[in-house]
C-alpha cells in the first residue's frame, strides 16, 4: 500500500513539475514522465513497468498530446523492455543509466514522430530531429542529477541501518 501510494505521489509531481517546465519555457523539453518509467521499470520489474508506463503515458498524452495513446503506447514499450533489461544486469551501473535513457528518448521520439507522419503527414524527419534533439540532452541531464541524489540517499540510508 505505501508503494502505491508512493507511485500516485510520484506520478502527481511528475504531472506538476512537467507542466511547470512546459509553461515555463518552451525551450526545455525535458520529458520527466519517460524518466519516472525507466526509473520505475529498473527499479520494479517489467510488470510494474508497463503499469507505470501506462499510467504516465496515459497522463502525457491527456496534457501534452495531440492523439490520445501514441505516448502510452510508446511508454508501455520502454517500461517492458527497461524492466526485461534491469532482470539480466546490474542495476547500479551509470553507464547503463545513461544507454537507457538515451536509447529510450530515440526509441520514443521514433514512435511519436511515425505516428504523427501517419495520422497527420508532418515530415518524419523534420519532426524526429526537432523533438530528439533538445529533450535527449535535457532527459540525460535529468537523469544524472537524479542518479547521483538516489545513490546518495542509498548509501547514506544503508550506513544508518548497519
Amino acid at each position: 500500500m505505501k508503494r502505491i501510494l508512493f507511485f500516485i505521489l510520484l506520478l502527481l509531481l511528475t504531472l506538476f513539475f512537467q507542466i511547470a517546465l512546459t509553461g515555463w519555457t518552451e525551450k526545455i523539453k525535458v520529458d520527466l514522465f519517460l524518466l519516472l518509467t525507466i526509473f520505475w521499470s529498473q527499479s520494479r520489474g517489467w510488470k510494474e513497468g508497463i503499469i507505470t508506463g501506462f499510467l504516465s503515458g496515459f497522463l502525457k498524452d491527456i496534457f501534452f498530446s495531440p492523439v490520445l495513446g501514441i505516448s502510452t503506447f510508446s511508454l508501455i514499450l520502454i517500461g517492458w523492455l527497461v524492466g526485461e533489461i534491469q532482470s539480466k544486469i546490474y542495476q547500479q551501473n551509470f553507464l547503463l543509466l545513461i544507454l537507457l535513457v538515451a536509447s529510450g528518448s530515440l526509441f520514443h521520439a521514433f514512435v511519436i514522430s511515425s505516428w504523427l507522419t501517419f495520422l497527420y503527414r508532418f515530415s518524419f524527419i523534420l519532426n524526429f530531429t526537432t523533438s530528439i534533439y533538445p529533450a535527449l540532452f535535457y532527459n540525460l541531464l535529468f537523469a544524472s542529477g537524479a542518479f547521483v541524489i538516489k545513490e546518495t540517499f542509498t548509501k547514506k540510508f544503508l550506513t544508518t541501518q548497519s
